[in-house]
């Protein structure tokens, strides 16, 4: 069982694979930007992954699924060193930079103490997962319609030029995200987008998801 989590501050994608890739569950966790912020955000989010692994997986569906006891099924006594988190990213300058990095910490920090071993959970850099799915030839493909210019030796880009260059980092990332989301297989896809709907969560929530998904299936298919 592969579980990828998509660690952002207000939304958090979890997907749990099986060993086969079919999907065993899934959710969003989406927190309330009004009334939550600092140390009690960082908490929300570690307590609602804990959660939904723990008690929401593991004693709840999992056990029940594959014909096993609450006892034998345990956290720590489950193969769960098939959790992958996200590593850090930052595109570009934030005022929220270093709550984003404390969430990310707390979280990993929480995560192998429930886990009771470090080594039980991976943590890939997006770039790291995205290159075999956004591979360079597509890449060079979105380039010529959104080229990023360089800026010579010893000189600056000019300001329209970097505004040009701002546009196509945007515009890539765009396509990225919805390249990512194209390729998750349909009948999950269907399933993002009824859980989205149901839940009246943002259209971009199916983003959370994917790179869920593909995180899960990254190390599913690296372990092979």
């Amino acid at each position: 069982m592969y579980i990828g989590i998509d660690l952002a501050l207000r939304k958090i994608g979890i997907v749990v694979l099986g060993f086969d890739g079919e999907l065993i569950d899934f959710t969003l966790i989406d927190s309330d930007a009004k009334t939550l912020n600092g140390e009690e955000l960082l908490r929300y989010n570690s307590k609602a992954i804990r959660a939904f692994v723990i008690i929401n997986l593991f004693d709840n569906h999992y056990y029940k699924k594959y014909g096993g006891t609450q006892e034998a099924f345990g956290c720590h006594h489950l193969d769960v060193d098939k959790i992958v988190l996200e590593g850090l990213a930052f595109n570009s300058p934030s005022k929220v930079v270093d709550l984003i990095a404390a969430n990310h910490w707390f979280v990993r920090c929480d995560m192998t103490e429930w886990l009771r071993d470090k080594n039980k959970l991976t943590v890939i850099p997006p770039k790291a997962w995205q290159k075999s799915i956004v591979t360079k030839e597509i890449l060079a493909v979105w380039a010529k319609d959104w080229p990023v210019i360089r800026a010579k030796r010893g000189s600056k880009l000019t300001k329209d030029e970097a505004k040009a260059n701002n546009k196509s980092k945007a515009e890539i990332r765009k396509l990225t995200k919805d390249y990512l989301f194209d390729s998750v297989p349909e009948t999950i896809k269907e399933d993002f987008e009824k859980y989205i709907i149901k839940n009246k969560l943002s259209k971009d929530s199916k983003y959370d998801l994917a790179d869920a998904f593909h995180l899960a299936n990254h190390l599913r298919k690296k372990n092979g």
